[in-house]
């Protein structure tokens, strides 16, 4: 009865966090931050495959010193453009979903909020012309991906008021819409473009750059063990009651696994060591491994036919990545006896994957995946390493042996529920 509760007052804290976490998720800026970071996803995936592609076609790749395709080798540099301007560009193309999707929620034109995203960053990263009259790009990527969140947030949020104190141009009905749109972000768009060059050109402040140093301990501290630990038990905890933990936490997460990301592409590319570890294809090779993939594998050996025939059912989906039938099916959400080993194991598993990077067993991640790329390829991809599958193989066997008592406990309290509703009928 004392156990029964506990486990109702540990759910009840836990929905109660979900909740917070939940109501913070729905504030209009943060929702704007999640939905432009998702939108620079595919630009992130094609830099991530030609860089993959850039280094099988290096000639001095392994102890081999040939390419792993050699067809490839004359393009070897070619490649890598691709990645430097996917990869390379993700503060610009952030600051221009961001800008959007603000716009969207704001109910104000969405062709004009990404322009004055972009006008907007252009403007407060200027950092000069280089030594050959180009056009500087220093801030275009991960460097100026926090300050092209805050100018596009705000560059949007000027244009709604504005708009909404009809401090605008306004044109005759017979106008069409789109040129009416246009007449009317011209004033908030001056605003915005004298603002941002007064304060890079006129005052030389250096906003991009200020913002990158004083962020720096917060990011440095978030890809630690312990940083990378918490955000892990985040997302498991959130799961464990039902709630899609990376989604609901991806105006937090995903700026900095990007960052992580890009930073780690371009040392890969300049041949420097690789300064970080923590990017979300890595921490999806580990989490679901041996959080989740042993409740299936127990089940598919389990004598309890509903029990098997609900792992075998759960299998294709698990294997992509994909939770929810077994989440949902087992249930392994808001159960009290699997809940345990899945936060466990959730942690446990990544904390494995991390030390293992730490010490040098494993490189450190380049690439990006789609989510859904089955964890042990996903692995090698985004490392070039194959002893990550030793790594891989050690978290499923850690959570196979965790899991087991409380998959016993499981099957017989169904086989306990079946047989009094038996009784019953």
């Amino acid at each position: 009865m004392n156990n029964s509760k506990s486990t109702n007052k540990l759910l009840d804290k836990m929905m109660s966090m979900a909740g917070v976490v939940g109501k913070l998720s729905h504030v209009s800026w943060i929702e704007a931050i999640q939905n432009g970071m998702i939108a620079t996803t595919a630009p992130i995936l094609i830099g991530s495959i030609f860089l993959i592609l850039s280094i099988f076609a290096q000639p001095d790749l392994g102890n081999s010193k040939t390419a792993l395709l050699p067809f490839l080798a004359p393009y070897a540099t070619q490649l890598n453009i691709v990645n430097s301007m996917t990869l390379g560009f993700v503060g610009l193309y952030a600051a221009y979903g961001i800008a959007k999707s603000y716009g969207e929620i704001l109910n104000v034109d969405t062709t004009q909020s990404g322009l004055l995203g972009l006008i907007s960053f252009f403007f407060i990263t200027y950092s000069g012309p280089d030594a050959k009259s180009m056009f500087s790009v220093t801030f275009f990527g991960t460097t100026g991906l926090f300050a092209a969140m805050i100018v596009s947030l705000l560059s949007v949020k000027l244009y709604a008021v504005f708009l909404k104190h009809n401090i605008t141009i306004k044109l005759p009905s017979s106008v069409p819409p789109k040129v009416g749109s246009t007449f009317a972000s011209l004033i908030p768009m001056t605003v915005v473009i004298v603002v941002c060059w007064s304060i890079r050109t006129l005052a030389n402040f250096n906003f991009t750059q200020w913002l990158t140093t004083a962020l720096a301990p917060v990011l440095n501290g978030s890809d630690s063990l312990w940083g990378y630990t918490l955000i892990t038990l985040l997302v498991v905890l959130l799961w464990s009651i039902g709630l899609n933990g990376p989604a609901m936490l991806g105006a937090i997460i995903t700026p900095i696994t990007t960052a992580d990301l890009v930073a780690n592409a371009a040392a890969k590319v300049a041949g420097n060591p690789l300064p970080h570890i923590w990017t979300n294809a890595f921490q999806y090779s580990f989490i679901w491994i041996g959080a989740v993939f042993p409740v299936v594998i127990w089940y598919i050996l389990s004598k309890n036919k509903g029990k098997r025939a609900l792992g075998v059912a759960a299998a294709p989906a698990l294997f992509f990545n994909i939770i929810e039938p077994t989440m949902f099916g087992s249930p392994v959400a808001m159960n009290p006896v699997l809940m345990i080993p899945f936060i466990f194991n959730g942690v446990v598993g990544c904390m494995i994957g991390y030390i293992s990077v730490m010490i040098g067993f494993v490189a450190r991640p380049f690439a990006e995946v789609p989510w859904a790329t089955p964890a042990p390829f996903s692995g090698v991809l985004i490392t070039g390493d194959w002893k990550i599958l030793i790594v891989q193989a050690l978290v499923l066997a850690v959570g196979l042996v965790t899991y087991y008592p409380f998959i016993r406990m499981d099957i017989e309290n169904s086989e306990k529920i079946a047989l009094k509703q038996n009784m019953k009928n």
